[in-house]
């Protein structure tokens, strides 16, 4: 069944919710088909989809976010305090099946404005909602539609399983707080593949707020970009996140590329990154942690089984892999890595990134953040990093740093392959409290001429 709206477009910014959600409403009492949005501008406020409904944005139409706040009913709270405090979205789809969201055409959720702060904002920026949210559902499928210029999460996936999001373009504006791409929170078997993501908030994030399974996920052939990070696992992890894989994807002028957050107690393993490109411009485009939430009364959870494998990196920062000390990281395994150093490091100023401002770090533990090697590895054990090469010969300024830190490692494998443009400032490995342990080095300088050292423990 082919039903289009019936109001003609137009652009005064009529409110149409009413009659889009009465073709959603009669297609579904039909048995199901396709609503069809025509080619204009669409106003409107919170439609529902409903099952077995495809919603299709032919090529030049625009459903547009209104900015009639008593067109959006709050649907719950926002997770751990995060503003705006509540969650409202232009398309709502809860507890339904089979549902399609397709088309060239345009979600536009209002938000291509100017909006930036520490979480303190007028009064008037508080009704943000985003452009999807979709709870309690199976069987979706978002293919080729453009998701522009949501107000907050993009594209929220609350316990939802079966999910396929193809093809689609998806952009917010770089001068707004909280629009992640696309948030995977408690699903099951999510498909994100041929995408382009352009956030300014994380690209894609993978989340447990309300302690649901979070699990086979698999992220491909996307280009992502991010002002903070392109594939985030965390913070909000009170559950369990298993079995995800991102590979052959393009993370350019991003923030962070991966970051792995662990801070609520819960377990995240099976996690693999391969054959990935990243192109990324701060201190630590790759990131694994355990850190509590809140270290005065600690949940410790812990993060094992992690592949980072044919990865090449551009960019002046270094890898930072950060156990702790009740909770190890354990078995993860790096191999194939190319690491091309743009530039030198800003020392001082480097610290571990907290992954969120909800967070109440122990003042007394070691951030080893500031220690002037590529390689940063604390509170280990059972891991193997090979075939890992960092070439500096063409960077101007470098020669900074060494290229392995170690602390507090047990049965822990490196070998690096070291190209300088001139002689390190520093040692080439550092180790502390490392056990069972081996660290092997290859030097290269410009000229080729190489040596090897090599250090167990």
């Amino acid at each position: 069944m082919m039903i289009h709206c019936s109001l003609k477009p137009d652009d005064t910014a009529a409110d149409q919710t009413a009659s889009i959600q009465q073709a959603i409403d009669h297609v579904h009492e039909q048995g199901g088909g396709i609503v069809a949005i025509p080619p204009g501008r669409w106003t409107s406020g919170t439609v529902y989809l409903r099952s077995k409904v495809e919603l299709h944005l032919e090529r030049g139409a625009e459903l547009r976010a209104t900015a009639e706040e008593d067109l959006f009913p709050v649907l719950c709270a926002t997770p751990y305090g995060n503003l705006p405090g509540v969650i409202r979205a232009l398309v709502v789809a809860d507890r339904v099946h089979d549902i399609a969201i397709t088309g060239a055409g345009v979600l536009h959720g209002n938000g291509d404005s100017e909006l930036w702060g520490d979480d303190v904002l007028k009064e008037e920026n508080n009704f943000r909602p985003a452009l999807l949210f979709m709870r309690d559902c199976r069987q979706i499928l978002l293919r080729d539609i453009r998701l522009h210029y949501s107000a907050f999460w993009t594209c929220h996936l609350l316990r939802c399983e079966d999910v396929l999001i193809d093809a689609i373009d998806l952009r917010t504006h770089h001068r707004r707080i909280n629009t992640d791409g696309i948030d995977p929170d408690g699903c099951r078997n999510v498909r994100i593949r041929g995408c382009t993501i352009d956030s300014t908030d994380d690209a894609i994030c993978l989340k447990s707020t309300e302690g649901d399974v979070c699990e086979d996920i698999i992220v491909s052939d996307c280009v992502l970009t991010s002002r903070c990070c392109a594939l985030k696992i965390g913070t909000e992890g009170v559950g369990t996140i298993r079995r995800v894989l991102m590979h052959h994807c393009l993370i350019r002028g991003s923030t962070m590329g991966v970051a792995l957050y662990q801070k609520d107690g819960s377990t995240y393993e099976d996690i693999s990154v391969v054959d990935c490109t990243m192109v990324c411009n701060d201190h630590f485009p790759v990131f694994i942690d355990v850190t509590p939430r809140d270290y005065r009364s600690p949940t410790v959870g812990r993060i094992r089984r992690v592949l980072l494998a044919d990865l090449r990196v551009f960019g002046p920062g270094r890898c930072y892999l950060r156990g702790h000390p009740d909770s190890p990281l354990s078995q993860i395994t790096m191999r194939g890595l190319r690491w091309l150093v743009s530039g030198p490091e800003e020392w001082a100023t480097a610290q571990a990134p907290t992954g969120a401002r909800r967070v109440n770090l122990d003042p007394e533990r070691i951030d080893d953040a500031q220690k002037p090697y590529h390689l940063l590895i604390t509170h280990a054990q059972d891991c193997r990093i090979q075939d890992v090469f960092i070439d500096e010969e063409r960077s101007e300024g470098v020669g900074d740093r060494g290229a392995v830190w170690a602390r507090s490692c047990q049965a822990v494998s490196v070998a690096v392959d070291h190209r300088l443009r001139s002689s390190p400032t520093g040692q080439w490995l550092a180790q502390v409290d490392c056990t069972d342990s081996s660290f092997n080095f290859v030097e290269r300088e410009a000229c080729d001429q190489s040596h090897a050292l090599s250090h167990d423990t």
